[in-house]
């Protein structure tokens, strides 16, 4: 497995996240996405010329975009017009990483909470399933995070959306902070999720650094190592006062985690 970083967590600028990435001793980056979705560097072609001679130069891969955009843009908000700028913006970014060699896509699942499940779930499936197509062409993957919202926040609720959408392009981001706080299982839910898994991200919930927390991290490692998963676990963890030593402490921590198992 390999440890990457969100950029939030190393509080730099994309220009000199790289760099810093590199400096601490992580394998890879994940680049966030606002819902102001077209004003970064990815979206243009000289702003991702010089986000790849930046990865290029320090060694650096960027291991997956962040559509932080989707608390914006949902595929289950009510405007349909929001629903379809939504499904714009997975079709253009999925054609954007396969430019940029990048194979991966968080998409959180999004919507109003006071939302039936089935509805819920209906909307994300049937707008999901309106581009599938586009997303296959690409070989760029969509993991589908639980971020709170009912009809996606659960290993059931994300088998569900996954299972009924159906697509190769489609599988799931999973976070065991965010499942914690949730009252799952984390280490038993990435047992039933299994190769549907296509990204992790790390947090521990009520502590200041990984192992302060909540999560059982090292019964969380246990079981990726079980399903066999060997892609990132991406640090999405508190900066604290000091950002970079707290990423390198969360590091540190996580590495020693995978080399005990």
């Amino acid at each position: 497995m390999y440890i990457g970083a969100l950029d939030g967590v190393l509080a730099k600028p994309w220009t000199e996240l790289f760099d810093e990435a590199l400096r601490l001793g992580f394998d890879g980056v994940e680049l966030g996405v606002t819902g102001d979705y077209q004003n970064n560097l990815l979206w243009t072609e000289g702003g991702r010329q010089q986000l790849r001679d930046l990865s290029e130069k320090s060694g650096i891969p960027i291991a997956s975009v962040c559509l932080h955009s989707y608390w914006q843009w949902s595929l289950a908000d009510e405007d349909p017009q929001k629903r379809e700028t939504g499904r714009e913006i997975a079709v253009a970014y999925a054609k954007i990483c396969r430019e940029m060699g990048v194979d991966a896509v968080l998409m959180p699942v999004t919507g109003p909470k006071d939302l039936p499940m089935e509805e819920g779930a209906r909307r994300w499936t049937g707008e999901l399933q309106k581009i599938t197509g586009e997303l296959e062409k690409t070989g760029v993957r969509f993991g589908l995070e639980n971020v709170g919202i009912p009809y996606g926040n659960s290993a059931e609720a994300l088998i569900h959306l996954v299972d009924t959408i159906s697509s190769p392009a489609i599988g799931v981001y999973y976070d065991p902070g965010n499942a914690k706080s949730a009252g799952h299982d984390p280490a038993e839910e990435v047992r039933q999720l299994g190769d549907r898994i296509v990204r992790c991200h790390v947090k521990d919930p009520g502590g200041r650094l990984l192992g302060e927390g909540t999560v059982d991290l090292q019964a969380f490692i246990g079981a990726l190592l079980g399903i066999g998963y060997g892609s990132f676990i991406t640090l999405e963890t508190p900066t604290n006062e000091d950002p970079a030593a707290s990423a390198k402490a969360n590091l540190d921590y996580l590495r020693q985690l995978l080399v005990t198992g």
